[in-house]
């Protein structure tokens, strides 16, 4: 997820990355590998064209996986660095014949070229091809207290509402810091995206084409830009069942 708060917000939109299962629709062990042509998450552009990896483990509605990205690059937010993301999730989801479905689960982030790391609770609801995705996080932020002069932990929340059909998907997210209460001098940032995609298998590879557009972006209560910045994603990937 890479460092997501700046002195100053400057956020693209769209979600690239790996997607926490609702249910477990293949039982086993799976892989897969693919690049996307810039790498965004959560409404902030992490970087430029990179390559990624993922392996994950599903039995009985439980779920446990990681997943990295070569992720250097020039990303509105903390970009130019040299190194990984690494990441791990697990958890456990389930979806009823109704349609019903549901996913508890924990995400932690982490990256070779530096010690911070970000880590959630997950929470989602899904039916009839419509989702509610939150995540209740906290960023160990390298940065000092201006009251201590100890690094603390940053809150932040996410909040992301979805449909997806057979070929098209559409979301709309709110992501928020609260630093408010931690005594740091940098201040509480939010930012919205929307984002719609249109994806699907083309000679044995999975495609997807994603385009969107940030919004409402504020650092410290006072906004950031006027217009927004639109952007278009395609991520290539080849998945594998074991």
């Amino acid at each position: 997820m890479k460092k997501l708060l700046a002195s100053s917000v400057a956020a693209a939109a769209i979600s690239t990355g790996f997607a926490l299962p609702a249910q477990a629709e293949i039982e086993g062990l799976s892989a897969n590998v693919g690049a996307v042509s810039d790498y965004y998450f959560r409404g902030v552009s992490l970087g430029d064209a990179g390559a990624y990896a993922g392996l994950d483990y599903e039995v009985a509605g439980f779920y446990i996986g990681t997943w990295m990205i070569d992720d250097g690059g020039t990303g509105s937010v903390g970009g130019g660095n040299d190194g990984l993301e690494y990441d791990m999730y697990l958890g456990w989801g389930m979806e009823s014949e109704a349609g019903f479905g549901f996913n508890v689960g924990y995400s932690r982030f982490d990256y070779t070229y530096t010690s911070d790391f970000e880590h959630e609770l997950n929470l989602g609801l899904s039916m009839s091809g419509f989702g509610l995705d939150v995540a209740l996080g906290q960023d160990d932020d390298s940065e000092s207290s201006t009251s201590t002069g100890e690094a603390e932990a940053l809150d932040y929340l996410f909040v992301g509402l979805s449909w997806s059909g057979d070929v098209y998907g559409a979301t709309l997210g709110h992501f928020e810091y609260d630093t408010a209460t931690k005594g740091h001098s940098a201040s509480d940032s939010e930012w919205n995206y929307v984002e719609f995609s249109a994806g699907g298998e083309v000679a044995t590879l999975d495609m997807s084409v994603s385009v969107g557009r940030n919004f409402g972006i504020k650092n410290g209560g006072a906004s950031v830009g006027s217009s927004g910045t639109e952007y278009i994603v395609l991520d290539v990937s080849k998945s594998f069942s074991f």
